[in-house]
């Protein structure tokens, strides 16, 4: 066998009124190439120079809390205006060497919605670790909340690991809970996909061109997604 390899995937969630039901929608990211995180960086880097180049002296950047800055604070810095933080994530999602996998459900850690938002990532790793002979060490990193909720949420993720991996020689996923205040760009472009999949799916946004670029990136997503983003799946 190989030297073992740290496989990380990116987990938000996002709770939201879409009427009648409080609805909860996860999403995860993971890596397509081994150097995913030096290229998402290089491409981030990258659009944040060209936004403020255009913006300098012509844009007075917005002050006011919205969608992008209240869900993840780090990646608000480029857009002189809501709509241009819009375009320049959009950009960034579409060029991020990473696949996304989104799920929903009317109650929280549900193991169906697990199942089907951890599929695939699992899938991979399995990939890896069978046809490549190399030792894959999940790793799942979300944001921190309560003791209590990330008690909660580890359970599940390591419950959904259990299935998916059935009959596999695959260890337990090492999950880390991540201060809300520390930068990982990783993790806060899964916060903006899961924000920007919920405005859509409660119809806030629908033409959102954040959740467009996501649209196109996405590898699964649960029956519990409404139709209108299965289109194709």
């Amino acid at each position: 066998m190989k030297s073992a390899r740290e496989f990380p995937c990116y987990l938000a969630q996002h709770s939201m009124d879409a009427g009648k039901l409080d609805q909860t929608v996860y999403a995860i990211c993971w890596p397509t190439v081994a150097n995913a995180r030096q290229q998402l960086e290089e491409a981030w880097f990258g659009l944040i120079g060209n936004r403020m180049a255009l913006a300098a002296g012509q844009l007075k950047i917005e002050e006011a809390e919205n969608w992008i800055s209240g869900t993840a604070s780090a990646l608000w810095s480029p857009g002189a205006s809501q709509a241009a933080a819009e375009s320049t994530l959009a950009k960034l999602i579409t060029r991020a060497p990473l696949n996304f996998s989104i799920a929903m459900g009317e109650s929280r850690f549900r193991p169906n919605q697990f199942n089907v938002l951890f599929k695939d990532y699992f899938d991979v790793a399995l990939f890896e670790s069978s046809r490549r002979g190399r030792t894959i060490v999940s790793h799942v990193y979300v944001t921190a909340t309560t003791p209590e909720e990330d008690a909660l949420l580890e359970k599940a993720i390591c419950k959904s690991a259990s299935f998916l991996t059935k009959g596999c020689q695959m260890t337990a996923p090492k999950v880390t809970f991540v201060d809300p205040l520390k930068f990982s760009i990783t993790l806060q472009l899964a916060r903006v996909a899961v924000a920007a999949a919920s405005r859509h799916i409660a119809g806030v946004d629908a033409a959102n061109v954040v959740f467009q670029s996501l649209e196109t990136k996405l590898s699964s997503v649960s029956a519990g997604i409404p139709r209108s983003i299965r289109k194709g799946r």
